[in-house]
């Protein structure tokens, strides 16, 4: 007896009626289960870092070991990237990422059970650690495989889950610390539970450092030697962008609160400074999510990097709130742009893309370090803020100065 197939109507009626699989589907094969886990584990870091240095005062620490936490943090993350980003493709990398989750809520149980200053420095260590082993494959996970205007909406979207979940975990972080350090670090472990959740669902990406580039159709084909060397023209100025961009960005960071005290405004002032710099973020990435403009574009790279220029120099000049967030929005505005170009740049037609970006965390990470700690901590302490803010303008003319050039030679044939 022959069995005619089901028609299409009663496949639409039956997936209707089935709304669980169909779900889990769409989450398996999309990008939400990466923004997703990309904004929890965001959460969680900021979590730890505003509430780590003030379980070291409760513990009876000092300055210097209050301070060390950052700093701990931050160069055990830029160590752990040159260990673990050159190999993260061969391992695996979501294996890599759901094991960062994973082992961060050892750390966070260790938090816990603190009850010496020592303890908490070695736990703070270990999750900077362990960051590194997230950030980086995951970053490399998502763009796997695409290019061109998925790549930029992906990139884009990871973007935007990273900052938000970094906004919501410092707002969360302070409130959760007013009730009790047990408070934030059991809210810590439901989120890393939940990222783990998140992303153990989405499909596994095959690398493309596990196939053949010889003899796989699937790798993308080399661009032409035009287009080669167009690609690495732009890669090359984009990563000297970012670093003197991530100098100005960290500089100026630093001694915001110090220029608003000494202006005499309002405390207010700062909080909403601060958060400006997360909100320029986050609306600066969703533009560049649908705009192509920016691609390819040197001319507008260039004007980017002079609108932090001009960033700097408002804020050296300040004298009121309205002037300290029109600086604040035009450096961290064109760090955005500056950030999300080498992002695309490195990973495009790149056969190691979890190592690439791993080069991008270190460029950003060093950056950083070199602003915040030597221009806006050393050196805004010794000749004060509105110095501080035109050597950050500086840094970042001097950065287009060598760009130029660069950009002229590797352009030619």
């Amino acid at each position: 007896m022959n069995v005619s197939p089901p028609s299409s109507i009663a496949v639409a009626r039956r997936n209707r009626r089935r709304p669980g699989p169909r779900l889990l589907r769409y989450w398996r094969y999309s990008q939400l289960g990466q923004v997703i886990g990309a904004f929890l584990f965001a959460a969680q870091m900021n979590l730890l870092l505003v509430a780590a240095p003030l379980l070291v005062i409760e513990l009876g620490g000092e300055q210097l070991a209050v301070g060390a936490v950052g700093g701990l943090w931050f160069g055990i993350y830029v160590l752990a990237l040159l260990a673990i980003g050159p190999h993260a493709d061969r391992i695996g990398v979501k294996r890599l990422v759901l094991t960062a989750a994973s082992l961060s809520i050892g750390t966070t149980l260790l938090l816990m059970a603190s009850t010496s200053v020592a303890m908490v420095l070695v736990a703070v260590s270990l999750a900077g650690a362990l960051a590194s082993m997230f950030w980086s494959p995951l970053s490399g996970w998502l763009s796997s495989g695409y290019e061109g205007p998925r790549l930029q909406r992906r990139l884009s979207c990871h973007n935007l889950g990273w900052s938000s979940g970094a906004v919501i975990g410092s707002l969360l972080a302070r409130q959760l610390v007013a009730v009790s350090f047990h408070a934030v670090f059991l809210a810590m472990i439901a989120i890393l539970l939940a990222t783990i959740v998140a992303l153990a669902g989405v499909r596994r990406r095959r690398t493309c450092a596990k196939t053949r580039p010889a003899g796989r159709q699937a790798l993308a084909e080399p661009p032409a030697d035009d287009q080669a060397r167009l690609l690495k023209a732009y890669r090359s100025v984009a990563r000297i962008a970012l670093f003197f961009t991530c100098i100005a960005a960290g500089a100026t960071a630093s001694p915001l609160a110090s220029l608003v005290t000494s202006l005499a405004l309002d405390p207010s002032v700062f909080a909403l400074g601060v958060a400006l710099r997360s909100v320029a973020i986050m609306a600066v990435s969703l533009a560049l999510a649908k705009m192509i403009i920016w691609r390819y574009n040197f001319p507008l790279l260039i004007a980017v990097q002079l609108a932090v220029v001009a960033g700097g120099v408002i804020l050296s000049l300040a004298a009121d709130s309205l002037t300290i967030y029109l600086g604040v929005i035009l450096i961290m505005g064109g760090y955005t742009v500056v950030y999300f170009s080498h992002m695309f740049y490195g990973v495009s037609k790149s056969a190691r893309r979890t190592a690439s970006m791993a080069v991008h965390e270190l460029v950003v990470s060093i950056g950083l370090a070199i602003g915040s700690m030597l221009i806006g901590g050393v050196l805004g302490r010794l000749v004060g803020e509105s110095f501080t803010y035109q050597a950050a303008a500086a840094c970042v003319a001097a950065g287009i100065l060598i760009q130029i050039p660069v950009f002229r030679r590797l352009r030619r044939p």
